[in-house]
């Protein structure tokens, strides 16, 4: 018998360029991909996973004379190996601290992504069970990975996992 296994838990491994087009908040993010031929066809057609389509028009610096619109589907993905310390220590709220902190998170990323012009560099992994590609991050430029920066600046909010 053929042994059926849901792709849309496969293992992968792809390294590419990526848009972030929407910060969910410091582990969750909206990603487009320039070049979708590195995405494998079973995972772009994939209905499982979250997905949005998006478009956006790019100026002229100069001229500021508007080209074609970019139109590209969009990823919802998780960093992968990192967790929220009251999520793991099964705490359901977080403090008034641990908000503003992770807020603070969240509009660090921000302004990296303004900094580096959206693109960074990742690493694609697979789908986990929430439908959200596992993702690494890397800063186009310093070539730092954020899950590790997140886990250096913020450890009172962010652990490692496994």
């Amino acid at each position: 018998m053929e042994n059926k296994k849901n792709k849309s838990f496969e293992r992968i491994s792809i390294s590419t360029k990526c848009h972030v087009i929407n910060i969910q908040d410091a582990t969750n993010f909206d990603l487009g991909f320039p070049d979708l031929k590195v995405i494998p066809s079973w995972l772009i057609g994939n209905k499982k996973l979250i997905t949005s389509n998006y478009s956006y028009i790019v100026r002229d610096r100069i001229s500021l004379i508007e080209n074609d619109p970019i139109e590209g589907i969009a990823f919802r993905v998780r960093l992968k190996g990192i967790n929220e310390v009251s999520r793991s220590q099964g705490k359901r709220k977080l403090s008034i601290k641990s908000k503003n902190t992770k807020r603070n998170a969240k509009n660090e990323l921000i302004s990296i992504n303004r900094d580096v012009g959206g693109i960074f560099y990742c690493n694609i992994y697979k789908a986990d069970t929430f439908n959200r590609l596992l993702v690494e991050l890397f800063h186009p430029v310093e070539g730092y990975s954020i899950v590790e920066m997140l886990l250096k600046e913020y450890p009172d909010i962010y652990c490692k996992f496994e």
